[in-house]
């Protein structure tokens, strides 16, 4: 069986199969994530998410777009994704809006997947239906870009604005109609909005316009000029915005990551990050090579490898990440994926193009096959539900006008509904604005320190803010237990497993109701002998 693309001549065979299987997973993996706290099922996002998820409930409540309410504070880098939540939160309500947001990312994949193969019928030499069906898989089939979108990031929506930002501007040198490019700008626009570096991939649609509308005989200035301004008047809108509204001329994540971090170590840090990436997808990128140097279109191809590696090179000048699921990388592998099918599509003999193209699948998803299995999931389901618990538990024993001082902001931050104190500087200027630790101990594995929780200052949000609940007391080089024991007092909860959870609440606060503590299932640890 087939299922018709929108050319009657151009057709995908198992196009239904690819997406039921891949809608299966996603269901699957979807489900395993969530959980039953007090016969109610909850679902979680990344963290960072629900970070997202916060900010999209204070706007759908009428607070503005804010992490506290009495706060102005840009602590998203997704404005466009926000707003999306915003309207989805509206609309589902408090535990069922990360549902939906769960399964809109499935069918963002779907689409990048769509894209993806309508992209490599207008480009490839080849014209058989079966490579169409490979450019399609493969975007399936790579699970940081499933991963990333079932829990909220803004990958998946990026990917499939800058896939159908290049399906526009090919269409474009097709046709020369002005109109593609038009939608390609407004595409672009959009993926901008969506994550601001964006931009650098997207203004490789300049160059594009300019060769393509100068092989027709004449450089079509209308498309060139009309696509920048279309651009750039997204980028000054919202610097207007964030300047009128938050009084800043850029977000907090961006003090937070690119300042107080000196370069020299930040570009080693880059390095370490993206060395393992470029080694597994050194197969795909040989193939996409390869598909250059045999392809009539180069144009494209040049194109393609100059939107990765600018991807490539701006991850390492930003330090690398503090996730090795390739999420500012992800957005390239469509496009070069394609490529890569059109380079295998030239073996000889053709038998060989199937196992290559097996062997590049393996090497991009390699280190992440248990989490594929549900055996590993990053975050861990136990941590996500634990964070939910925190957040549902604070909300019921304290009043509105506590604070809550934590590491893992955006669970707890979501279902608390309280007051949060942003320990790693997300949401907090003073630590975004400080000097990064790269002594190493707020490092990982391979990496010097990690981009985003590097910055903290545990004698300026515990003892001076002083919150009235603390997630735990040491971070990286700083350990204030000692203090914390001092002017806080623990309390455990029963959790799933037979675990415990604690509480840090501080002692003769007025926040607190404690005739709600032991109804809560808060009880005090037995004095220490």
């Amino acid at each position: 069986m087939s299922l018709k693309l929108p050319d009657p001549d151009k057709r995908i065979p198992y196009l239904r199969y690819a997406f039921a299987l891949a809608v299966a997973y996603a269901a699957i993996f979807i489900a395993a994530q969530s959980f039953v706290l007090s016969g109610q099922r909850y679902f979680c996002l990344f963290d960072d998410a629900m970070v997202s998820l916060r900010y999209a409930e204070n706007l759908a409540k009428g607070w503005g777009l804010v992490w506290n309410p009495d706060e102005r504070l840009e602590g998203y880098t997704n404005l466009l994704q926000v707003l999306i939540f915003a309207a989805i939160r509206l609309v589902f309500g408090k535990v069922y809006s990360i549902l939906v947001i769960q399964i809109l990312g499935v069918a963002l994949v779907l689409g990048i997947a769509f894209v993806t193969a309508r992209l490599f019928a207008e480009t490839s030499s080849t014209k058989e239906g079966r490579w169409r069906l490979a450019a399609l898989v493969g975007p399936l089939a790579y699970f940081p870009l499933l991963f990333w979108s079932m829990m909220g990031m803004e990958t998946g929506l990026l990917t499939l604005l800058l896939a159908s930002t290049m399906l526009c501007l090919v269409r474009y040198r097709t046709s020369g109609e002005r109109k593609q490019a038009w939608i390609a700008a407004a595409l672009g626009a959009l993926a901008y909005l969506c994550r601001p570096d964006a931009l650098l991939a997207v203004l490789w649609g300049i160059p594009w316009l300019y060769a393509a509308s100068r092989r027709r005989g004449k450089v079509d200035v209308v498309a060139v000029a009309g696509f920048a301004a279309i651009v750039f008047l997204m980028v000054g809108g919202q610097l207007a915005f964030r300047v009128a509204y938050y009084g800043e001329w850029v977000p907090n994540t961006y003090l937070l990551k690119m300042t107080g971090f000196p370069w020299p170590i930040r570009v080693e840090n880059g390095l370490r990050f993206v060395l393992p990436f470029m080694a597994e997808m050194a197969l795909v990128a040989t193939l996409a090579i390869w598909a250059i140097r045999r392809s009539a279109d180069r144009q494209f191809g040049g194109m393609v490898l100059g939107i990765a590696g600018t991807l490539l090179a701006y991850q390492i000048y930003v330090g690398g990440d503090a996730w090795n699921y390739w999420r500012m990388l992800t957005p390239a592998f469509p496009l070069l994926w394609l490529l890569a099918v059109e380079g295998a599509s030239e073996f000889r003999p053709a038998k060989m193009a199937w196992p290559a193209l097996a062997a590049a699948l393996g090497m991009v998803n390699f280190h992440m096959l248990p989490t594929m299995a549900m055996v590993h999931v990053p975050g861990s389901i136990r941590m996500n539900a634990a964070n939910v618990q925190i957040g549902l538990t604070l909300k019921e024993i304290t009043d509105e006008q506590a604070s809550l001082g934590v590491f893992t902001a955006g669970a707890i931050g979501y279902y608390s509904e309280r007051r949060v104190v942003d320990f790693l500087g997300k949401m907090d200027r003073v630590i975004a604005s400080g000097q990064a630790d790269v002594s190493g101990r707020a490092g990982f594995g391979r990496l010097i320190t990690l981009p985003g929780h590097n910055k903290y200052n545990l004698e300026y949000s515990i003892k001076q803010l002083q919150p009235d609940f603390i997630e735990r007391a040491h971070w990286g080089g700083q350990d204030l237990s000692e203090w914390v024991n001092e002017h806080y007092t623990a309390y455990g909860r029963p959790f799933l497993g037979g675990t415990e959870l604690t509480f840090r609440l501080k002692k003769g606060s007025a926040r607190f109701h404690p005739e709600r503590l032991q109804a809560a299932g808060l009880t005090k640890p037995p004095p220490a002998h």
